[in-house]
């Protein structure tokens, strides 16, 4: 075998292992960049999920706080057990204030609030009226309407929507204090009833899978 020969093969063999390592070097690198983007790809997810968790996080802490300030009126809010008593309390103020109680009652109920959507919660808030006819000073009205219109005082949100008075004595120009005025008020305040689950579409589920 001549020189030329030896020096053909030797380059021959230098360019085949410097193809096979171009090969692998190529693939490696197409490896690796594949690992980069993959990783690149799951950080970006990870960020996505800590964005998700830090937004529920201030969520549930806008909820307890809501929840603590509802909680906090709610106790202003008779429910339905404490409905009937409120017809005592009213008459209690007005005994306190001197205000003669003519006529007491409490009105139809109106529509309340509502929640929408499947399995939501019934009304939760019922709007009362009380309807009634007194008769007093102006000074016991004043008396009765700061203690009642007093929600701290009271234990109650009231609100007096409807208010005529007639004068103990037509023409009548000066009051003294002492005459005694009939007058008819309407109060408005709000009853709360705790949710009700619809459970209509959970047995309906429970039939089609049993």
């Amino acid at each position: 075998m001549g020189e030329k020969q030896l020096f053909g093969i030797t380059i021959a063999i230098v360019v085949l292992v410097l193809l096979v390592v171009g090969v692998f070097t190529f693939l490696g690198y197409r490896s690796f960049s594949r690992l980069i983007d993959e990783r690149r790809s799951l950080d970006a997810k990870i960020a996505a999920h800590r964005m998700t968790i830090k937004k529920r996080q201030d969520l549930d802490s806008k909820m307890e706080g809501m929840k603590a300030r509802f909680d906090n009126v709610k106790q202003y809010l008779p429910d339905e057990k404490e409905v009937e008593k409120l017809l005592n309390a009213f008459s209690d103020k007005c005994i306190e204030a001197k205000l003669e109680v003519v006529k007491l009652e409490k009105a139809k109920a109106s529509g309340g609030r509502r929640r929408r959507g499947a399995g939501a919660a019934k009304i939760q808030v019922e709007k009362l009226q009380f309807k009634g006819k007194f008769k007093g000073t102006f000074h016991s009205l004043a008396k009765f309407i700061s203690m009642v219109e007093d929600w701290e005082h009271f234990k109650r949100f009231v609100s007096i929507t409807e208010f005529k008075a007639q004068a103990a004595e037509m023409g009548m120009a000066f009051d003294s204090g002492a005459q005694l005025h009939e007058m008819d008020m309407v109060f408005e305040l709000y009853m709360y009833q705790p949710p009700k689950r619809n459970t209509k579409s959970k047995s309906k589920s429970t039939r089609s899978t049993g």
